[in-house]
């Protein structure tokens, strides 16, 4: 029988990720209007609803709340640790069957893993591009570089689709052509702390009610 405990954490976790939902299309309505004039799509709305706005969200609140914007070394450990983590996924991959696609057990290709890699060299040319210009300027990624971040989530193309919508929608600046460099406005990872003290927050309330 489900425990009413496990229940009460679903309904704050769903009421929190409805809310947050609402706020990210509300903001980008509000956004496209005064801008364009014209109101989202539903295409664009749809995207705005998904799975893969949630965790570019999710990513860019984490860098937000691990300072690397301020905290080059802690940025270092971070992309070292993503690196490590991808290489020791490559050392799972099961040779190529039928369809000679080597993949994971978990499915991940060893293309996409490859792909979503970085070198040393990569990621301390990240580093001293995010001690130089991220304290004043905020954290700028080439937007391939935040596709690699998200490689075990998401293909690099719907990376950037989610992206060009988010900065057509107000929750990003792109500048560049190649490469494309990102950086937040601020109004994603605000929305997704928000979601997170909700769940906090409701989580609290009830436990003292329980206690």
């Amino acid at each position: 029988m489900t425990n009413h405990r496990e229940l009460k954490v679903l309904g704050a976790y769903r009421d929190a990720r409805r809310q947050f939902v609402s706020q990210v299309v509300e903001q980008a309505t509000a956004f496209t209007l005064s801008t364009t004039s014209q109101k989202l799509d539903d295409a664009s709305e749809e995207e705005l609803r998904s799975e893969n706005v949630f965790h570019i969200a999710e990513l860019y609140y984490l860098f937000r709340a691990a300072n690397f914007r301020h905290d080059a070394d802690a940025f270092r450990a971070y992309l070292r640790q993503h690196k490590e983590g991808l290489e020791q996924k490559l050392k799972t991959v099961r040779p190529a069957g039928s369809l000679k696609v080597a993949r994971t057990p978990d499915g991940l290709s060893k293309k996409r893993l490859e792909d979503g890699n970085m070198s040393d060299e990569v990621i301390e040319s990240l580093v001293q591009h995010t001690r130089r210009f991220a304290p004043q300027s905020g954290l700028m990624l080439d937007q391939t570089k935040i596709a690699s971040l998200l490689t075990e989530i998401m293909s690099p193309e719907t990376c950037r689709t989610a992206l060009l919508l988010l900065a057509d929608c107000g929750f990003f600046v792109r500048t560049g052509l190649a490469p494309v460099t990102v950086t937040s406005t601020d109004k994603l990872e605000t929305l997704f702390a928000e979601y997170l003290t909700t769940i906090a927050d409701t989580l609290d309330v009830r436990t003292e009610q329980e206690s």
